[in-house]
């Protein structure tokens, strides 16, 4: 049990009758302090895609730095940032790109075939792929 000076605020002592938390429970609770930035996935052509033109991808709203979360238990954890996967949900494998934020051909991908089957309706109500990604950081 941690108490300091009567309260909890202040030095941290740790009574003798509980040990203090493990190792990996303090990694825990600091990793869960870090706040990632809310972000979309951006595309280009804007407003619908073509078949065998490629289609770029970024992050927007995300930036190259990295992300310090707030103390838990004395420790502080920082993630970094990794790469941004993109699923184009048109029956292809997801694509790995690298940590692109900015309109960018680095992260793109080629439709081989019209949406019109696609069970998802895009912005002006015609049938559509619905593209999503996953933003990968590591954490020390």
């Amino acid at each position: 049990m941690c108490y300091a000076n009567g309260s909890w605020g202040g030095t941290q002592l740790w009574d003798t009758q509980a040990p203090p938390p493990s190792l990996a429970v303090q990694a825990r609770e600091a990793i869960g302090q870090i706040k990632t930035p809310l972000w979309t996935l951006a595309f280009n052509p804007t407003g619908r895609t073509l078949v065998n033109l490629g289609t770029w991808f970024w992050a927007q709203g995300l930036t190259g730095e990295q992300v310090r979360g707030t103390s838990a238990l004395g420790l502080v954890a920082v993630a970094t940032p990794g790469h941004v996967q993109v699923t184009p949900w048109d029956g292809s494998a997801p694509v790995t790109c690298p940590w692109v934020t900015s309109k960018s051909d680095r992260c793109a991908h080629v439709y081989r075939r019209s949406s019109v089957a696609g069970s998802v309706r895009g912005l002006v109500g015609g049938p559509a792929y619905q593209a999503s990604a996953v933003a990968t950081w590591s954490v020390r």
